[in-house]
């Protein structure tokens, strides 16, 4: 049985569309509406990822594209929720419509929340720049027994990545994820921060990917998701083989 794609809130994690992922190319695609270069999954800094985001009354409409159900489109709901939870702070909009299609137009998901004024604010001046994330992360990984292959940096709320990690032991790392994340995140997402970090195996495939939010769905939302024959003890239904953080937002402090 596949896994699913988990969204967890305050603690709390709801099981919701399940799926497989694909590989994380390197030298992604930059275009909209085109034929990717490599079918694999797209480099969240790539700009096609989102192709659209604007504003009707006080709804932000952000769309953008994935490549299968699973783990490209749980990055892309990440992405799409740190910069539609900006824009909604930029216009004073109150709700955050999040939708995910396939570059043939197809819709993988759809979702739309509450968003709220966070702090720091979205345009915060950055306290983290990129190369901090990357050098930070480089460290920290190699201290966990693995390696930072990618950090997909977002000059919002203060300085954000997705980091994505390929570990010594791949499974034993996300059983353990809840004890070793916030070593791992250091400054990134830390005072309810934004984060995500995708593990991959040797062959880039995602295993499990674990993100959060802050000003979405609440105070903020988080997102989990692994795929078949891993089991990190946070998704609800896993055997807890490990001791979750009590809450997403605490991830990084």
């Amino acid at each position: 049985m596949k896994k699913a794609l988990g969204l967890f809130v305050a603690g709390a994690i709801l099981a919701a569309v399940p799926a497989a992922g694909t590989a994380i190319a390197e030298g992604e695609a930059r275009a909209e509406h085109q034929p990717l270069r490599h079918p694999a999954s797209a480099a969240l800094a790539s700009d096609w990822r989102i192709t659209s985001l604007g504003s009707r009354g006080d709804s932000v409409v952000v769309t953008g594209v994935a490549t299968d159900s699973g783990a490209d489109t749980t990055r892309t709901l990440w992405r799409e929720g740190v910069e539609g939870a900006a824009y909604a702070e930029r216009h004073g909009a109150t709700t955050l419509t999040r939708r995910v299609l396939r570059p043939s137009g197809q819709v993988l998901r759809s979702e739309t929340d509450r968003v709220h004024t966070v702090s720091p604010a979205a345009d915060a001046p950055l306290t983290l720049s990129e190369v901090d994330v990357s050098r930070g992360a480089e460290e920290r990984a190699a201290a966990l027994h693995a390696t930072v292959v990618a950090v997909h940096y977002v000059p919002l709320f203060g300085g954000t990545a997705e980091l994505v990690v390929q570990p010594d032991e791949p499974a034993s790392f996300v059983q353990t994820i809840g004890m070793t994340a916030a070593t791992l995140l250091g400054p990134v997402g830390r005072d309810h921060g934004a984060f995500l970090i995708t593990i991959v195996d040797s062959t880039r495939t995602p295993l499990f990917i674990l993100g959060y939010t802050p000003g979405l769905g609440g105070d903020g939302q988080g997102v989990a998701w692994e795929v078949p024959g891993v089991h990190s003890g946070v998704i609800l239904g896993e055997p807890v083989t490990v001791s979750p953080l009590a809450s997403a937002a605490n991830w990084g402090k």
